[in-house]
């Protein structure tokens, strides 16, 4: 597409194609429906906070609440970016069981997909070990600012999808936010990665490359064989 042939990174052309197929393969359109028929954002801000997981509280503690999020004046994360992992990855996990999670299974995604999906990005069905992740690693989200381009590219990305998955349905206000805040903390999450302490284009490849890769993942399926030991 003409509007992004100002970048240059590699797999932005896989990017577009998948965000162009989010209509007919219908799992986007899935996620928003399970929004709208079970209020899961909502539900799950309480719920969040109570979770004893390793990966909530040193998110709680070493990340901090931004109430307002206003460029370059704020920072680029906080603590309600990691939420928009946790809240993005229950609402795939109920349209694939089509109920409302129980307390138990709220407990084995935080506990078992956090942190993989966050260290390992694309790879997080294909490595058994649950990776490490300590303060230092929350500090540097902490820190991370966005490098030439790449907030640009991360925003015009994150409208395509929009417009992609909804030409003609207005998707609610916190969907967006969702979506925006869970693009913007993926990329974070492969700039620290790689030792960056800015967010460059291909970590935001790499962040939207993930989020294709979870919306088609049979999650329940995934936390079962991860609790067992089987990948």
């Amino acid at each position: 597409m003409a509007v992004f042939e100002k970048y240059d990174v590699d797999g932005l052309g896989e990017v577009v194609i998948e965000i162009k197929k989010l209509k007919e393969e219908g799992y986007y359109f899935g996620l928003l429906m399970t929004n709208l028929e079970y209020g899961w954002f909502v539900d799950n801000e309480t719920a969040y906070k109570e979770l004893k997981c390793e990966v909530v509280n040193m998110g709680r503690e070493f990340l901090g609440y931004q109430p307002i999020n206003l460029p370059p004046f704020t920072r680029v994360i906080a603590y309600q970016d990691l939420q928009s992992l946790y809240n993005v990855l229950t609402g795939i996990y109920v349209t694939c069981i089509g109920r409302q999670l129980n307390s138990e299974e709220m407990e084995k995604i935080s506990d078992n997909l956090e942190i993989r999906i966050m260290k390992n990005m694309t790879q997080f069905d294909q490595i058994m070990e649950k990776p490490e992740i300590n303060k230092d690693y929350f500090k540097k989200l902490r820190k991370i600012k966005w490098g030439k381009n790449s907030r640009n590219l991360c925003l015009e990305l994150g409208e395509l999808k929009l417009y992609a998955g909804f030409p003609r349905r207005r998707t609610p206000a916190r969907f967006q936010i969702e979506q925006d805040l869970l693009d913007q903390f993926l990329a974070a999450c492969s700039a620290v990665n790689n030792s960056r302490d800015k967010i460059e284009q291909e970590d935001v490849i790499v962040a939207f490359k993930t989020y294709f890769k979870l919306l088609k993942t049979d999650l329940p399926d995934l936390v079962d064989r991860l609790e067992k030991g089987s990948i």
